[in-house]
Formats: C-alpha cells, sequence, structure tokens
C-alpha cells in the first residue's frame, strides 16, 4: 500500500488514513466511483495543496487497487448451453452515467422557462435514469424506444427504493455483475386511462427537459395516443379498444418509425412526431378498433374445468374452497342465489347483516349486535330485507328461466301492464350468427292480451300464448341490410304502437362490461354489471347475444318487441304457441313525413328533454320545430359522428332562425362536490378534464359529458355564423361556464348572460339557470330571487319517493317560462300559421338546392345491378391479382346499355348510339349525348375529338367554356419555312439504337405512330411539316420510355390553347361550396394546412431572437395561403412586407473628419451614394440617426452637436439578413396565435348571403386637436340608428399610433374609422345575425372610398385604421360597399360628426337609437358579454377582452 501511495502522490500525512489497509480491501471500501464520495468525506485534506486534485488522486488510488484485486482475467472453461458470455460491464451498459446535480438544475430551469405554466414536482419530475438515458440518446442522436417499465418518476423511484430490501453484497460469478433495475409493473389487466396517460407525460416531460422536442408537440402525441386506446364503442358494434398490451406495442412501432426519421433520415424530432403521428396518421392505424369476443355463457352453464364445483372454474388449490365461496351464496328453489353482507339504512348508514341467521343457525336472538333479515340479492343492488332467513327466502313461482335464441338483433319499446316487483333476466343464445336481416316482405305478428295482473309480467321471449305483450316477429330476412336499423324501422313504421297509460321505471338493463349498475343473474349465480337504457315510447335496438332483464317499473306497461330469427320456419314458430297472422308493413322508404311547407324557417331544440316545453310552447305559436334529444329517438345520439354531421349540415343550412341548446350538466354540477352521500363527482374548477384519482368508468362520464357540451355549443355556432340567433342553458354556477369552448362561443356571440330564477316562473326550488343568448329581447326572463334561502324546497341530497334526486326535476323548464321564451323569439319568425313537429329528414328536405339531380333515378338501378352482380367484391380480387381482364362481361355490358338507354328515354331524348369510332377508345356518340342532358358548357370537346384531335397550330383547339380563356395571339400562321426538320435524335437514343428499334416498334404497333416511307411522303400528305428528335429515358426502377421531343422543331411554341386554369386556394374551395347548387352530403375536403402548422410557423417568428429576412418571407407566404379563407384581412400583412424591408439598423462610429466628409457621401435621402473614409458603410446604405438625432434630410444634421469625439450613428444595410419585427406585426401575428390557440369552431365554407335593403352613411370632421365622427344606418320602415362620437389627436396613442397634428392632416383615416363604426352598428343591429353582408356605404372622401374598397394601403397611420377595418368586416361577415356622395348631399352624418354632445338634436335622431361607438368599442372589437340583472352573482367570471383589462 506505501508503494502505492507514493506511485500516486498522495501527501505523507494522509498516508495514517490509507496504510491500515491492503489493496485488496481498500478496492472493497466501495463498488463505485459515486460510492467512494462518502470515503472522501471523511478524509482531511492538508491545505498546501488542492482539494480537487488530492481528490482525483484518491480515486486513482482506487482505480489502482481495483486492477489489483482483480488479477489477470482467467480463461472460462467452459460456459452452459445457450449463454454467451458477459462483459464486465455495470447497469451503465444499459444505462448511461447519472447527471450530475448541476446538470440535472439547469435542465429543470431551463424547462420552466420555456413552459412556465407546468409544475414539476416529484410526481411529474423523471426519475434519473429515465433522464440519464434520455439525455444520453439526445445527445448521440440516436434514439430508441424507452418501455413503459422504465419510465420512472422521482416519487416513485423513492417509494420504491423504501419498499425494497437491504441491497446484497455483489458477487463476481462467470463475470457476471447483477444491477437490480427499478422499474414499475405493467400490468396487461386493469390499466386506466392515468396510468397510462403518466406513462407517456414521464417520457414527454423527459425529451422537453432535454430540449429534444417541444412539449406541446409530445402533448399531442399522447392525447391522440389516450383518445385512441380508450375510444368507446356501442356494445352492439361488436367492436373494442386496444388493450393495453396492444396499446404498449403501439407505442413501440410509432416510436420506431419516429426514430427513423430522427437516426437515418436526419428530421428533427418535432417534424418526426408530426409526420408520423399527424401526416401518416399511424396512431389510428396502430390502434385501430378490435373485434370484441361475445361471452359464450352456454359453455359456462355447462360447467367449468372442476368437476361442475362452480360456475367458472374448478375447485382449485387455493385457501378458499368451495365452502368459502358457498357462505356467500344460498340455493333456493333450485338456483345459488347471492347473499347482501349489508345494507344502507335510512340515514346513510351503513348496517351490517347476520351471516348465521341466513342459515338459521345464530343463537344470539335479540342479543345480536348484526341485522336478523334476510339478504338474498332479490334486485340487482338491493337485499330483499324481509324478516326472514334466507334459507326461507321464497322464489316467486313466476320466476323466469333464461331462454335461447339465436337471434342477433332485438328491438323494444316499452309497453305492458302490469305493477313491476321483480327483475325479469332474459338471454339469447351464445351462438351468434351474422345478422342476415332486412326489411321483410311480410312480418308475422302474434297478439294476445290479458287482464293487468300483479308481480312481473311473463318474458316476451319464446312466451306462451297467454303471455302479456305483442310480439313482432320478422321473417324472411333479405341479405344485405342492418337488422338493427331494420328492428327499429319496423317499430316506427308497423302502425302497431298506441300510447298506453303512463307509468314510472322499467328501464331496460344491458350487459356492458364497463357499466356501473350491477345484475344477479340467478342461472348463473353471478352479478354481471350493464347499463340502463329508456324504452319508454323511445325504440332500441341492441345484440339479443348480450344478458337483459326489465328493472321494476310502476302503473300500466307493456312491451313490443322485434326480433330477427335467422331460419326459424313459421312452423317452429307455431310449435312455441305463435297464432299468425300475416300483415302488410310499409317499408321505410316508405314512411311518410309531416308534410312541411318549402324551407320554413324553424325553432332547433338541442337536448330538448322528454317532454320538450319550449318546442311545445313555440308549436301552439304556429312555428315549425325540430327537437333533438336521446329520449325522444334513439338514434338522436350527439356522441355518434354520423348523426352528429347530419344535424351540423342542417345548422348551417341557414334555415334555423332560433336555436336553443341545454346539454345535460350532471357531470359538471357543482351539487356533486358539496353533496357526500350521492353520487361521487367527476370533475372540479381545478380539474375540468377529470380529478386525478378518476376510475376509467368515471374518466368515461368526463369525456362523455364534454362531448355533448361541445358539440352543442358547436351546433349553435353553426346557426349563428348562418345568419340565426341562439341560447345556451346551463344551471347558473355549474362548472360547464368554465370550458374553453363555452366561454369562446359566449365572446364570438356577444351573449347576453341572463340569470333566470325558477321561483319567478312557478317552480318551488332555489334554483337558477342562465341562458346566454345572442337575441337581445330575452333579456325580459332575467330576474334573481327576492326570497330567502329557507323559503324554497330543498335540493341539495334530496331524493324523491322513487329514489331519483330532486335536483333532476329542476331540470324541466316550467310552463310559464316556456310560454314567456316563446313569446320573446317569435318575432324571429315571419308569419307563423301551424306548428309542425319537424324530422331529421324533413329539416334535411329544407335546405334548398339550385340545380335538378338529373341521376336521381339512374343511381338506384346502377346501385342494385352492381350489388346484384357482386361488381365491387370483382373489382377488389382483379386489383389484388393485378389482373389485366374486363370488369364486366359482354352481357353485362349490354344490361347497363339498356339501363342508360331506358334513363336516356325518361329524360326525353333518343337512346344514343353506342359504337367506338376509329382510332378513339371511347363511345364518343354516347358521350356527347350525356354531355347534353346534363348541360355541359362544353359542347365542342364531342365534334373535336369526332373529327380527329386538334394540334393548336392553326388556332383549332375550341374554347370549352369552363377555364380561364386566353387573348387569342396576333401573329400570322406560321407557315413550313417556321418548322425544322430535324435529322438526328438525342444522346440517349443513339447510344442504343437497337433498343430505340424495339421502343419504336412496340409504339408503332399500339397505334400511338405511324410509319412513312419517306420524307417526301410526309411533305406531299401534310403542308406544314416539323420533324423532332427522340430520346429513351431511363428511370431507376422503370423500363426505358421513348420520347419525342416536339419542341425543338419548333411545333410546341406554335401551338395555341385558348384557355388556362390555375391550381385551386381555399377561396376557390368557398366558391366551389355547394358543389353545383346539390344539397348532397359532402365525403371529405382536405386541406394541405393545419392549425399545428400554422401555430408553429407564428411561435417560431414571434419567439426567435435573431429572425432573418428567409423566415419573414415564410411566414408571409403561408399567410397569403390563410387568408384565403377571408381576403379582407390581407391589409394586415403589409406590416411584415414593411419589417421585411426594413433591415436591422447597426451601430458605426465616425472619425472627426469622417464627420465632415458625411454629407458629401449621402444624397437626398439620407442613403449612402459612397463609403465614408475610415469606415466600412456599404454603399446604398441609409443613415437613421446620429447621437440619438433622427435624420432624415441633410439639414437635420447640422442638430448634432460635435464635441471632438468620435461620433456614433445606426445605420441600416440592405444587404443584411437581420430584421426585426415591428408592434404591428407583433399585434397581427398574436391574433393568429390566439386564434390558433382557442378551441376551434367550425364555419362555413360559403355563408349565407344576404343583400339587405339598407342605406348607410358616415362622416368625419377634423381641426386642431379634436376630433368628430358621425353617420346613420336606416332600416327599411324603422327609425334610423346613429353614432356621434368626439375624440382628441392624443387619445390614439394608446393604441400605439402616432397621429399628426393639426388633425386634419389624418382626414382620411378618420373618415375610415368613421366607416369602422358603420359596420359596427350595422352588425350590432342586423336581425339576420352573423351572414355573409355586403352593404351600400356612402362617404364624401375619396381616399376612404378607396382604400375601403381595395381594403389595402402601406401608407401609415392610414394602414392601421384599414386593419381594424378589415378585422370589423372578417369577424362581423359584412362586406363594405363604399361609393361616393357629395360632401353638400352627406349633410345628416356632416351634422352628427359635428355635433358637440350637449346641443339639442333634431326630432329624427332619436337618444334610444343611439349606438355607442367609443374608441376602445372599435379599437379593440369588444366582444360585449353583459350579465342581467347586474346584481346577479356568480362564482365564475365573465370573459373579458383586452381593452377592459386595460382599462382596469
Amino acid at each position: 500500500m506505501a508503494q502505492l501511495l507514493a506511485e500516486v502522490n498522495i501527501p505523507v500525512s494522509m498516508h495514517p488514513d490509507f496504510l491500515p489497509f491492503t489493496p485488496q480491501e481498500f478496492a472493497l471500501v466501495s463498488v463505485d466511483l459515486q460510492g467512494l464520495d462518502a470515503f472522501l468525506q471523511g478524509l482531511t485534506f492538508p491545505g498546501d495543496i488542492s482539494e480537487p486534485l488530492l481528490t482525483a488522486r484518491v480515486r486513482l488510488l482506487w482505480q489502482r487497487c481495483q486492477a489489483l484485486s482483480q488479477g489477470p482475467k482467467p480463461k472460462a472453461a467452459s460456459s452452459a448451453p445457450g449463454i454467451s458470455p458477459v462483459s464486465d460491464a455495470s447497469w451503465v451498459e444499459a444505462f448511461p452515467k447519472k447527471l450530475s446535480p448541476e446538470l440535472v438544475k439547469s435542465l429543470v430551469q431551463r424547462f420552466e422557462s420555456r413552459y412556465p405554466s407546468e409544475i414539476i414536482c416529484p410526481e411529474t419530475m423523471p426519475s434519473q435514469r429515465l433522464l440519464a438515458l434520455t439525455a444520453k440518446q439526445i445527445q448521440d442522436k440516436h434514439w430508441k424506444w424507452i418501455h413503459w417499465k422504465y419510465r420512472m418518476s422521482e416519487d416513485m423511484l423513492e417509494q420504491q427504493l423504501l419498499q425494497r430490501p437491504a441491497k446484497m453484497a455483489r458477487l463476481e460469478l462467470e463475470k457476471i455483475v447483477f444491477d437490480e433495475v427499478p422499474s414499475r409493473d405493467v400490468s396487461a389487466q386493469g390499466m386506466g386511462r392515468h396510468t397510462m396517460q403518466s406513462f407517456l407525460e414521464l417520457q414527454a416531460v423527459a425529451l422537453a427537459m432535454c430540449g429534444a422536442a417541444h412539449l406541446h408537440t409530445l402533448r399531442e402525441y399522447n392525447r391522440r395516443f389516450l383518445s385512441k386506446a380508450f375510444e368507446r364503442f356501442p356494445s352492439e358494434s361488436g367492436l373494442r379498444a386496444p388493450s393495453a398490451q396492444e396499446a404498449l406495442q403501439a407505442d413501440q412501432k410509432l416510436w420506431q418509425g419516429i426514430a427513423h426519421l430522427y437516426n437515418h433520415e436526419q428530421w428533427t424530432l418535432d417534424n418526426a412526431i408530426h409526420e408520423v403521428v399527424v401526416v401518416r396518421s399511424e396512431v389510428q392505424q396502430l390502434l385501430q378498433p378490435r373485434p370484441a369476443l361475445p361471452k359464450f355463457f352456454n359453455e359456462v352453464l355447462r360447467g367449468g374445468k372442476g368437476r361442475e364445483r362452480g360456475p367458472f372454474k374448478g375447485a382449485g388449490k387455493g385457501k378458499k374452497g368451495p365452502e368459502d365461496r358457498q357462505r356467500n351464496q344460498v340455493n333456493v328453489g333450485g338456483l345459488s342465489l347471492r347473499l347482501a353482507q349489508w345494507y344502507s339504512g335510512k340515514g346513510g348508514e351503513r348496517k351490517n347483516l347476520c351471516r348465521e341467521y341466513q342459515w338459521g343457525r345464530c343463537k344470539r336472538g335479540r342479543d345480536c349486535k348484526f341485522e336478523h333479515l334476510c339478504g338474498v340479492m332479490a334486485v340487482p343492488g338491493k337485499p330483499c330485507l324481509g324478516e326472514h332467513s334466507a334459507k326461507d327466502h321464497k322464489v316467486p313461482s313466476e320466476g323466469v328461466e333464461a331462454k335461447q335464441l339465436q337471434s342477433d338483433a332485438l328491438a323494444v319499446f316499452a309497453g305492458s301492464q302490469g305493477q313491476g316487483e321483480t327483475v325479469r333476466v332474459v338471454s339469447s343464445s351464445a351462438t351468434v350468427l351474422q345478422a342476415q336481416g332486412g326489411v321483410p316482405e311480410k312480418v308475422s305478428v302474434s297478439q294476445s292480451v290479458e287482464a293487468p295482473c300483479e308481480g312481473p309480467p311473463r318474458p316476451v321471449v319464446g312466451v306462451a300464448a297467454e303471455a302479456s305483450a305483442v310480439d313482432v316477429t320478422m321473417m324472411e330476412p333479405r341479405p344485405g341490410s342492418s337488422s338493427f336499423a331494420e328492428c327499429l324501422a319496423l317499430l316506427r313504421s308497423s302502425g302497431l304502437v298506441e300510447w298506453g297509460r303512463d307509468f314510472r321505471d322499467g328501464q331496460l338493463w344491458l350487459e356492458e362490461p364497463t357499466g356501473d349498475v350491477p345484475c344477479f343473474i340467478r342461472e348463473l349465480g353471478v352479478e354481471l354489471s350493464g347499463r340502463l337504457v329508456c324504452t319508454k315510447e323511445t325504440p332500441f335496438a341492441f345484440n339479443g347475444a348480450l344478458w337483459h332483464a326489465t328493472m321494476p317499473w310502476q302503473g300500466e306497461r307493456w312491451a313490443l318487441t322485434a326480433y330477427t330469427l335467422p331460419e326459424v320456419s313459421p312452423a317452429a314458430l307455431a310449435g312455441l304457441n305463435f297464432p299468425h297472422q300475416t300483415v302488410e308493413i310499409p317499408r321505410v322508404s316508405e314512411s311518410v313525413h309531416v308534410p312541411t311547407p318549402a324551407a320554413p324557417r324553424f325553432f332547433l331544440d338541442i337536448c330538448s328533454g322528454y317532454a320538450s316545453p319550449l318546442s311545445q310552447a313555440l308549436k301552439e305559436h304556429g312555428v315549425p320545430v325540430l327537437s333533438i334529444d336521446v329520449l325522444l329517438d334513439a338514434s338522436h345520439d350527439l356522441l355518434q359522428d354520423a348523426f352528429y354531421e347530419k344535424v351540423l349540415r342542417i345548422c348551417f343550412s341557414g334555415k334555423c332562425s332560433m336555436a336553443h341548446g341545454s346539454p345535460p350538466c350532471g357531470e359538471y354540477s357543482r351539487l356533486k362536490l358539496m353533496d357526500k352521500d350521492g353520487p361521487p363527482p367527476v370533475r372540479s374548477p381545478e380539474f375540468l378534464d377529470g380529478l386525478p384519482d378518476n376510475t376509467p368508468v368515471m374518466q368515461e362520464k368526463v369525456l362523455t359529458s364534454f362531448t355533448l357540451l361541445s358539440r352543442t355549443v358547436q351546433l349553435l355556432m353553426a346557426v349563428y355564423q348562418s345568419g340565426g340567433h341562439t341560447s345556451l342553458e346551463q344551471p347558473r354556477n355549474a362548472m360547464s361556464w368554465l370550458e374553453p369552448v363555452v366561454r369562446r362561443y359566449l365572446q364570438e356571440v356577444s351573449a347576453d348572460v341572463n340569470v333566470v330564477a325558477a321561483c319567478m316562473f312557478g317552480m318551488p326550488y332555489l334554483k337558477h339557470w342562465i341562458f346566454a343568448s345572442s337575441w337581445r329581447p330575452l333579456q325580459a326572463l332575467a330576474c334573481v330571487c327576492p326570497h330567502g334561502r329557507d323559503a324554497h324546497h330543498k335540493v341539495l341530497g334530496q331524493r324523491d319517493a322513487d329514489g331519483t334526486y330532486v335536483s333532476r326535476q329542476t331540470a324541466l323548464y316550467p310552463a310559464r317560462l316556456a310560454e314567456v321564451y316563446a313569446e320573446k323569439v317569435l318575432p324571429l319568425f315571419p308569419a307563423p300559421a301551424e306548428g309542425v313537429q319537424l324530422s331529421i329528414p324533413d329539416a334535411v328536405a329544407c335546405i334548398p338546392t339550385r340545380v335538378e339531380d338529373v341521376f336521381s333515378g339512374l343511381r338506384p338501378q346502377l346501385q342494385r345491378f352492381m350489388l346484384e352482380n357482386k361488381i365491387p367484391n370483382r373489382l377488389s380480387a382483379q386489383t389484388k391479382e393485378a389482373s389485366t381482364s374486363p370488369l364486366f362481361t359482354e352481357a353485362e355490358v349490354s344490361d347497363l346499355r339498356e339501363i342508360w338507354n331506358g334513363w336516356f328515354k325518361a329524360q326525353g331524348h333518343e337512346a344514343p348510339a353506342w359504337d367506338v369510332p376509329e382510332g378513339q377508345p371511347y363511345a364518343l356518340h354516347a358521350l356527347r349525348k350525356l354531355a347534353q342532358v346534363m348541360h355541359d358548357p362544353d359542347e365542342a370537346l364531342w365534334p373535336a375529338l369526332l373529327a380527329g384531335v386538334p394540334t393548336g397550330v392553326r388556332h383549332d383547339i375550341p374554347a370549352s367554356g369552363v377555364f380561364v380563356p386566353v387573348a387569342s395571339s396576333a401573329a400570322p400562321a406560321l407557315d413550313e419555312h417556321d418548322f425544322l426538320l430535324c435529322t438526328g435524335n438525342w444522346k440517349g437514343a443513339e447510344d442504343d439504337p437497337a433498343l430505340l428499334e424495339r421502343l419504336l416498334e412496340k409504339e408503332v404497333q399500339a397505334g400511338f405512330l405511324e410509319e412513312v416511307p419517306d420524307l417526301q411522303t410526309a411533305q406531299d400528305r401534310w403542308p406544314q411539316l416539323a420533324i423532332g428528335k427522340a430520346n429513351i429515358v431511363h428511370a431507376l426502377g422503370r423500363d426505358p420510355r421513348l420520347i419525342i421531343d416536339p419542341t425543338v422543331s419548333g411545333l410546341n411554341p406554335a401551338c395555341h390553347i385558348p384557355e388556362k386554369f390555375c391550381l385551386p386556394g381555399l377561396h376557390d374551395v368557398q366558391c366551389g361550396v355547394p358543389i353545383r347548387g346539390s344539397s348532397a352530403e359532402l365525403a371529405a375536403c382536405t386541406l394541405d394546412i393545419s392549425v399545428q402548422k400554422l401555430l408553429e410557423a407564428v411561435n417560431f417568428v414571434l419567439k426567435a431572437t435573431k429572425l432573418c429576412r428567409k423566415d419573414l418571407e415564410r411566414i408571409i407566404g403561408l399567410l397569403h395561403w390563410v387568408v384565403q379563407i377571408s381576403p379582407t384581412l390581407r391589409p394586415w400583412l403589409c406590416s411584415l412586407y414593411h419589417d421585411m424591408e426594413r433591415p436591422l439598423a447597426t451601430n458605426f462610429s465616425f472619425s472627426a473628419f469622417a464627420w465632415q466628409q458625411l454629407p458629401t457621401c449621402l444624397d437626398s435621402d439620407m442613403i449612402f451614394s459612397r463609403t465614408p473614409p475610415g469606415t466600412s458603410i456599404r454603399v446604398g446604405s441609409r443613415l437613421l440617426s446620429v447621437r440619438h438625432v433622427d435624420v432624415k434630410c441633410k439639414a437635420d444634421l447640422t442638430q448634432v452637436q460635435f464635441t471632438g469625439k468620435r461620433l456614433w450613428a445606426r445605420v441600416a444595410d440592405p444587404t443584411t439578413d437581420r430584421r426585426k419585427l415591428s408592434s404591428l406585426s407583433i399585434s397581427f401575428l398574436s391574433f393568429w396565435r390566439d386564434w390558433c390557440e382557442q378551441p376551434q369552431i367550425l364555419r362555413p365554407l360559403n355563408a349565407t348571403p344576404f343583400e339587405p335593403l339598407v342605406k348607410l352613411a358616415a362622416d368625419a370632421c377634423a381641426s386642431g386637436q379634436n376630433v368628430g365622427i358621425g353617420g346613420w344606418v336606416e332600416f327599411p320602415g324603422q327609425p334610423r340608428l346613429w353614432f356621434a362620437e368626439r375624440f382628441e389627436v392624443s387619445d390614439f396613442s394608446q393604441w400605439g399610433i402616432s397621429m399628426q397634428s393639426p388633425a386634419n392632416l389624418d382626414i382620411v383615416c378618420y373618415e375610415t374609422l368613421a366607416q369602422i363604426a358603420l359596420v359596427h352598428v350595422f352588425a350590432t343591429s342586423c336581425v339576420g345575425g352573423r351572414c355573409r353582408v355586403r352593404i351600400p356605404s356612402w362617404s364624401d372622401n375619396t381616399g376612404t372610398e378607396a382604400v375601403c374598397t381595395k381594403l389595402f394601403t402601406t401608407v401609415q397611420p392610414l394602414a392601421a385604421f384599414v386593419q381594424q377595418l378589415a378585422i370589423h368586416a372578417w369577424r362581423s361577415h359584412v362586406e363594405l360597399d363604399t361609393s361616393h356622395i357629395s360632401g353638400c348631399h352627406n349633410d345628416k352624418a356632416d351634422f352628427l360628426s359635428r355635433w358637440d354632445g350637449v346641443s339639442a338634436l333634431p326630432e329624427e335622431w332619436l337618444p334610444a337609437y343611439r349606438v355607442s361607438c367609443a374608441l376602445p368599442v372599435l379599437w379593440a372589437y369588444n366582444h360585449d358579454i353583459r350579465l342581467f340583472p347586474p346584481e346577479a352573482r356568480l362564482l365564475w367570471e365573465l370573459p373579458l377582452n383586452k381593452w377592459r383589462e386595460l382599462s382596469q
């Protein structure tokens, strides 16, 4: 040891600390360098040598001792079969070296600075191993997928270390060093959304902390992944979401694809994630729905694997055997019934049942502390609680046995008489057949009714003749139809339904693994989870293979049930005592809708409720109504995309004058946060997206409630944007008012937040609603409760007689409230006549069409022909086989031509000729006839093709009349001397003459080329001749291709095409909707831009510390494409153009001599014509300031004080690439950033056009420091709306605008401000809502007329005013059509602009019709959200605007 101490230069004063050790012993002081730090802390270092140097020497000593203790490496004699030698490395091989505390601290600080809203705590901080592994892979630019089990937080790691036993000493066996890597359990069973989200979130934070990708990009990956991994599907769909193991494998595949782009293609991680997740949509592919396997309960009934000792398993070898399981069950009447262990008393307290009493063995009598009541689970979730033991429990003689029917679809319509006491359970066979049912040609009906009876009704599946039910059995099914849909259609269209007396409860219980309502199945002896479905007067279809039951009811009830029974003969039904009677049932397509007038203006009631009070009140006033609620029709499910898109199309049609939405608020109620005994809350104001401890079932409720709320708001916004008005109702302090999508709605419609007290309309509860509406007359509903809190019945935690919470009853509007609502919205419906209830098909039929669908009669015939001959299957097979055989046979071609001939005759035309002209591959005569029937404007195409394809050399190509015309060239026609006769070919053809010969021969045989004997023959045949050159193109992976170049001979330049076309943009898409005026649904429209792409580009420019010209060019090009949505926003681009052409200034210093020569180096625009002596200023640069004095001309140089020292000046060099954003550009880009970050609201591509009969005029006056604007808006038969405002020049400075003094120098700006006020007055008063409006405006200023028409200028400060006019026009969908009016005729607007605000006004200007146009309203576009009554109290704040926040 002494020799080693001398070799590593350990000071003699420290030797006593090391000499007691041998080298082998000192080598075991620590197993690694990190563990050696504890030994170093106990040493005393001398002061003459630095401590870091001595620390390094001690570590070197330890390494020397390690090398001596290991000795020479012996050769392994042999290895075990299948085990390869292992290296000496520790866990550092798999996990990189731990990051230093300083580095981790810097990563956390940088993360918090980039994402200030993110909170880093032990629960969200990635563990040291995860962070080290991530940093190492990013540093090496070699990413590999990290398994979920290694994604741990610091808190998880600490908890795991506390639970682990003490670490054992390391042993080296066969050079293997074991290291127990901390990991978390990745269970494939029962993984909830929160757990999976933690796996994904920890990796996202680790990557963002290491600067690999933006946190928003990673969160977008997580959001898409979780939404698909936990997607819910109806039980009847037969689909399920991916399992946890499948999700893990999908995450691995996704990151492998991302790693390939990142590692090998040199992509950034942000772009790689965006490519894989968004562009390629691989998340949807890897996490697509899986088929759900049915539960085969018939196998369960036959017993399990364990000698029939249990319903599911054998006896097993665990501690709990059959005797223990039987303690929770009792055999009654041959059925194994489950026993409850406790029940809830009247006060909600838990009371335990005596288990010994259940078998009659309790000897404690009255001294027993447990309840002596029957614990048999008679109904789902409720014990019997009779005063008898479980073994004495009596099963009703009407007990139901499970029926096994081979039924794949079943539809129920609530009905039968009787008072239900128990639950009846019905099951169909586990053998689920494929749906073969359709609309039957005939339907067998069996009907038998008996007198009302006490107790439960008989089962409706396989009933006897005396059953109290009406059964409709679908016979002779046609293939190719959905049996579920046809069952529902059968119930709706059968005409057998008559409304019975009212009854309560009696819902359908349906088996569902994730349901929250248990039901005990006596046949199985187990309790299954399910959900309740209301079938009262509402048909509902479901899979008959699922267990289902009818809940208890009160009153008179009957049921109508329709089945699909594949391969069941009438004889088999007769054997089940079905007396058959054949009746004709109308088809679904023949069902008659309510007759309505053409394109009526109707009222839309979204989530109307079962009673639909608002719809009923408006129907009584003669208004057509469309009520949507799943309680009215099971197909009215807004969670289903197909139905939601259909309603969305109706809302965008412009035929809805008023829409009201009241989505369910149960999961947004604050009462759940206060009532501890009621249903548990799933969200809170702090956790709107769900509480952290939510179960998967609770989180599903969060997603469902949010989807219903957001889709209702979207439908209301669609109505508002299409010219109607809307109202949204929720409880006063519901958490739904905190959702961003709802707050966006309040801003977009400038809503009146009307608080409505229930007691003021006859409801005896302390209840307040909020009606947020764009229709101002609804302010009449606003009121607050004038009574005390104890003057009303309590709602919190209260239940009625049947156990339903009283708070649910308050969701139904009182009749008086509905009547007042109807009276206030009635002016929106012109000339109401007869109120009718519209259906969804009726509303779709209201959408106007401008072009007749000429193929409406032909399309069904072609579809039927294709299906009968299985053409789609044949096409798919030929595509897979790459077959070249014809798709149709000769007989099928003849049949198709007969179908077309019949259609042509129905259109009043003769049948066309089907022959194919020589030299053409198509039947041109038939195509010409089709174009005539369709009124195709391109009439010249078919004669030109029949005559021969024209070349255009002689201007012989006819115009189509469809594309943009091009002016004909004035040059004379070319003669034969203007063309070249080339004698050779290009190099590619000359190098391989044999290949050229083969390719030419192939083209000649195909008929594309014609061989001519010699040049003289060709010249005799064609007066004008041009001979080009041939070439052979070789492409990788393709066969050689022959091309003929006609350009070199002069042929192509001589061709004249009379039309041209351009690639379509967003504006062209807008003009093309609806397509040819058709009301048919469009499949999709994909645009080459996304909100995320725009947001990334805008954020990059706003956050860039060093901005270059290329960056501005890129964002300008992107915004040019985006503003095609609304060209009125183009004026805002001028500020970006200014910034792009304004280079960043640089400081230069001038000597005394250079300062004296400076005027000779500048021109009149202060641009350097030559370089000043002693400087590096480039020619063409502009001088901006000297010694902080702005210079605009040479005379300003005299204002600079010369001190004899060097003078510093700012010079803008046009050759520099650096740029800086101005305040206006930052404001414009911030607008787009806020627009991208807000919840996106769907907008119509082509808004409803509207040109109202209105007159408008505005004027402005300016003198000194004072500015005045005034104007008026006049609708026919109404008093004039008017405005008059006075400003000072200094008022504009707070908005960053520098105006000149005196004010008349900027009169064009103030005239433009008056036009802005006109748009504001019209937009806030027009009854038509927010449709596309073009209003004629008058102005007596030519400059204002020009900028209002063009909406573009680069002159400041006029550009700022034009930008505000553009933003007002865009948000209000108002387009100004400004025309000139002489000043002498604009006297009314001139008078208002000069009014001092105090003097008396003429009678025509009524004060009640004055509209406020204060500068904050005009400049910040205030969303006027007001609370009525103002004294109402809210637990949430109304969304404020920036100008309000500034004023506060």
